[in-house]
């Protein structure tokens, strides 16, 4: 019987043990001829090669670990403790020795690519952060007006707003139209053109009313950034099941985070650092929100927010 995990079958001279140990009358005492009638086992991880020698049967280690099992199951309370206990051990060790030769084959086997294609990933790493900034963030409003157009702007008309920065606004001409600069509020959908989120394949979408003074404030329901927000996170939780269902993102959180500017984030996935898939994810994106649009211009139109005090 030939055990093998880690070594290879092969010699330095170029010859196999399995065909040495099948042709040789003496390899432990007493000789092999003493026997009428004998076998040849090599077992193996089962990714492995086979064995060599025709003479040898091949079993995997795999095939041992549920045999192993099954005769403790059945002969459980009929055999000593001691032995269960060594053969639950033993499966144990298996499973857990060719877990860690897989993790170490592949670690090895990602290493050796890393390493033969070393320079090749330096300069695509490098020019990254380049291509983010000098196409991604400045092509991205020009695809949604052409090649990406969205679906919704048969009945929206999309501004854009922040081209070639880390960050892009985008808002529905119909909120500047009911007032939404009138009342002093900054309110917008935004994407991040970043080189860490073009890097995993991520699209962060949300819809974010800025705070007037651009840091974290403590609430106070008299003013009207406190009722304007309020009023979207209101309908907002009431529309959220029916965006879930709609929108074809990966996750949805309404307020979410410590940043009262946050009123709603989406995040979708695209094959990381392909461009057309950016512009077609953002497309998607802008189209799945659409439907809150319609709600908060109604609340621009019909409320007089200026009858609350603007916050300094």
């Amino acid at each position: 019987m030939e055990l093998k995990v880690y070594a290879s079958e092969i010699y330095e001279d170029g010859t196999w043990q399995t065909e040495r140990y099948a042709n040789e009358p003496t390899v432990a005492p007493p000789s092999v001829d003493t026997y009428e009638e004998r076998g040849y086992v090599y077992i193996k991880p089962e990714d492995e090669p086979e064995s060599k020698s025709d003479t040898f049967s091949d079993i995997a280690w795999e095939e041992i670990v549920p045999i192993l099992r099954s005769f403790m199951s059945k002969n459980a309370g009929r055999i000593p403790n001691r032995t269960i206990n060594q053969l639950t051990d033993f499966a144990d060790n298996i499973e857990n020795e060719l877990n860690m030769t897989r993790i170490d084959k592949i670690t090895r086997e990602r290493k050796n690519l890393y390493f033969k294609y070393r320079d090749a990933i330096l300069k695509a790493e490098e020019a990254i952060e380049p291509f983010v900034e000098d196409v991604l963030q400045q092509e991205w409003a020009e695809a949604l007006e052409t090649d990406y157009k969205p679906n919704s702007t048969s009945d929206i008309t999309w501004i854009v707003n922040d081209v070639g920065k880390s960050w892009g606004q985008i808002y529905p001409e119909e909120w500047v139209d009911a007032g939404m600069h009138d009342f002093a509020f900054d309110l917008h959908f935004e994407h991040k053109p970043a080189k860490k989120y073009f890097k995993q394949g991520r699209l962060k979408y949300l819809l974010e009313l800025e705070e007037p003074n651009r840091g974290t404030i403590t609430p106070n329901k008299g003013d009207r950034y406190d009722v304007l927000r309020n009023d979207i996170l209101s309908f907002l939780s009431e529309l959220k099941d029916e965006l879930e269902n709609s929108a074809d993102c990966e996750t949805l959180s309404i307020n979410p985070g410590q940043s009262k500017k946050k009123l709603l984030r989406t995040e979708y996935k695209f094959n990381p650092g392909h461009e057309d898939e950016y512009y077609e994810t953002l497309k998607q994106a802008v189209d799945d929100l659409a439907p809150i649009v319609r709600q908060i211009t109604q609340l621009l139109q019909t409320k007089d927010y200026s009858k609350y005090a603007r916050k300094n």
